[in-house]
């Protein structure tokens, strides 16, 4: 049904109201809903897949409530109820973007953001974020953002 067919069908019911138009009209609304929506989808090259984007909208919550807590793959997963590789599948198809891409630039802007507003120091705050020492924490920064944590911090608060 092309949307002006829609249109013309909505208006001639609202002409004629009976008893039942009201379902009718919801029915034909959501009916050009979904087309646009569909074009849209088309037009913008996103995915469709409603499922895949349940899965990866509720990953997204669950990342911003426990990044502090939780940075491997199989904890979101577990915490989802799926396997690793559901997980990942469905944040490629809608991100394009891997499971433990996703942790690891999280994570890095949760280090950033602790380096520079936080009063803790370093130590405190890799401990925070869970690694196991201070050499793990640096080295995993460094590796990433090709800075030490120090030299971050010099750079960005003069």
């Amino acid at each position: 049904i092309e949307q002006t067919n829609i249109c013309e069908k909505i208006r001639t019911e609202l002409g004629q109201l009976r008893d039942d138009s009201h379902h009718l009209i919801r029915s034909l609304l959501y009916t050009a809903l979904i087309q646009i929506n569909r074009s849209y989808n088309e037009v913008y090259h996103l995915s469709t897949e409603l499922y895949n984007d349940d899965i990866s909208l509720q990953f997204l919550k669950l990342l911003e409530e426990n990044i502090r807590k939780h940075q491997r793959v199989e904890d979101y997963a577990d915490l989802l109820k799926i396997s690793r590789s559901q997980l990942n599948n469905a944040l490629n198809k809608t991100s394009g973007k891997s499971t433990s891409t996703m942790i690891r630039e999280r994570l890095l802007t949760e280090i950033k953001r602790e380096l520079l507003y936080s009063d803790r120091n370093i130590s405190e705050i890799a401990f925070k974020l869970g690694f196991s020492d201070t050499s793990n924490f640096t080295r995993f920064f460094k590796q990433h953002t090709h800075y030490t944590p120090r030299e971050f911090q010099a750079l960005n608060t003069k």
